[in-house]
């Protein structure tokens, strides 16, 4: 049972996060009648209307994407493919070379997000490489930016693609829970929160006499990420990532190792019309089982538009009542 505390814990904020967003309509409705009950003779006072109108301000535009190890909450808007590339380059005790691609699009007004993601990997100063596992997700916008934070559960199938022999899979499909948390705390900082949990059911290895054996692997992650809006187009940044991993040892049986990531980077953005590119640069520095690691990791991400995009009725059409609207 306290194995399962991380997914417990997770299930339980979820559950929370859903009653409070069922409980704002009554709030909305209440401030309604609160006003439709103000005396209609009583001015209103110009300094207060002002302050008011300060106080809903809307935040400024951010362009860059700026998440790389920690998820950002934020679904892809309606008619916009999403295309994310990195690559990490690790050094000692071996080099190797991580990249990824993933492309997220997303339906139900940005409510529903679907993406792939695939790798290829050059491990042990290029001896050995190959793609790896596959990876299908689905994300659910749970709450959007006008409430207390934005919060996007989503669930993941890994598809055992990658030769487990090399290094390059785990060779056992498997299931991934993740529950991303984003908050702009002001007009110049940006939080993330991330918690979740991956389960490979049968992972193949070998036992202390040689012998084949499956064990079920599962793993829990933890990670927030402050990002500074230094400009719209410039994104500083720090991460920091603890994953409580577990793998299978030379005896055959099951060890759980702890990993810590720290990874200070800066995200670029630039956008053309509906075309948005998106470059960055982080340096992550790994911290387990008595090693560091350090690396580079580049990224670029691309937004254009795909699809049909929504409509939006115009303004002399939605103040008409005469005219009819596809609400």
């Amino acid at each position: 049972m306290k194995s399962h505390s991380p997914i417990v814990a997770c299930l339980l904020f979820l559950l929370a996060i859903s009653a409070n967003a069922q409980d704002k309509p009554k709030a909305e409705i209440a401030r309604n009648l609160k006003k439709i009950e103000k005396p209609s003779d009583q001015k209103a006072d110009p300094e207060q209307e002002s302050k008011a109108d300060d106080e809903k301000e809307e935040f400024s535009e951010i362009l860059a994407d700026n998440s790389y190890l920690v998820e950002n909450a934020n679904n892809v808007g309606p008619g916009t493919l999403h295309t994310l590339n990195s690559c990490t380059v690790s050094r000692a005790p071996g080099r190797d070379t991580a990249c990824g691609l993933t492309q997220e699009m997303s339906v139900g007004g940005g409510k529903h997000m679907f993406s792939y993601s695939a790798s290829y990997s050059f491990l042990d100063s290029n001896r050995v490489k190959g793609i790896g596992d596959l990876a299908f997700t689905y994300r659910h916008q749970l709450t959007g930016e006008e409430a207390w934070a934005v919060v996007s559960p989503r669930f993941t199938v890994f598809v055992p693609t990658g030769n487990v022999d090399k290094g390059l899979g785990a060779g056992s499909p498997g299931f991934q829970f993740n529950l991303p948390v984003t908050k702009r705390v002001s007009e110049s900082f940006v939080v993330n929160l991330n918690a979740g949990a991956t389960v490979f059911p049968k992972v193949k290895g070998v036992d202390g006499e040689g012998r084949n054996i499956k064990r079920s692997l599962s793993s829990y992650n933890l990670g927030a990420s402050v990002v500074w809006i230094a400009h719209k187009n410039f994104n500083p940044l720090i991460e920091y990532v603890e994953n409580f991993g577990s793998e299978i040892g030379d005896t055959g049986k099951v060890v759980r190792f702890n990993e810590h990531i720290v990874s200070p980077g800066v995200g670029l953005a630039w956008k053309f019309g509906d075309f948005k590119i998106s470059p960055g640069i982080a340096v992550p520095v790994s911290f387990s089982r008595g090693e560091v690691r350090s690396g580079i990791l580049f990224y670029i991400g691309f937004e254009n538009p795909f699809g049909r995009r929504p409509r939006i009725a115009s303004a002399d059409k939605a103040d008409d009542p005469a005219k009819p609207t596809n609400q």
